[in-house]
């Protein structure tokens, strides 16, 4: 038995009202800071476990001298 899955795409347009249009440049804006701090954690969190692996070979080669 063969199952076939169709695709479907729909395309909507809205025009909002100037306070709808409001709310949503700050739901953006928020949804964008969000989005960009969780972002520098990620960074941040593996910039630190880099610098930890170089610092654990450096420790390794002092420690075989």
């Amino acid at each position: 038995m063969t199952v076939m899955l169709i695709q479907r795409a729909y395309r909507y347009r809205f025009y909002p009202t100037p306070d709808q249009a409001d709310q949503l440049a700050r739901s953006f804006g928020c949804a964008r800071w969000i989005y960009n701090w969780e972002l520098e954690g990620e960074v941040d969190c593996l910039l630190q476990q880099r610098s930890a692996r170089v610092l654990q070979g450096i420790w390794r080669r002092a420690s075989r001298v």
